[in-house]
């Protein structure tokens, strides 16, 4: 993919809305959560150029996984 916005599951709403907007395809941010709580966020590489999108509203839950995120895209070999 030459671009794509990446979002996790809660904001696949609005994001979709922006991927439309711009002409990109939409990849989800698929999280694996472990038994003692930690999470692993997974991305489908091949983007790029990548844009993750993801709502803040009462950020502290959501803030680690963004940034766990952001680091498997650019493991996967993305640009922001």
């Amino acid at each position: 993919m030459i671009g794509a916005i990446f979002a996790f599951a809660e904001d696949a709403g609005p994001a979709s809305r922006l991927a439309e907007a711009m002409g990109l395809p939409l990849g989800r941010v698929c999280m694996h959560r472990f038994p003692d709580g930690e999470a692993l966020p997974r991305v489908v590489p091949g983007a790029t150029r990548a844009v993750l999108y993801r709502g803040l509203a009462r950020p502290d839950g959501k803030l680690m996984p963004l940034l766990l995120a952001a680091d498997a895209l650019r493991r996967a070999g993305a640009t922001f």
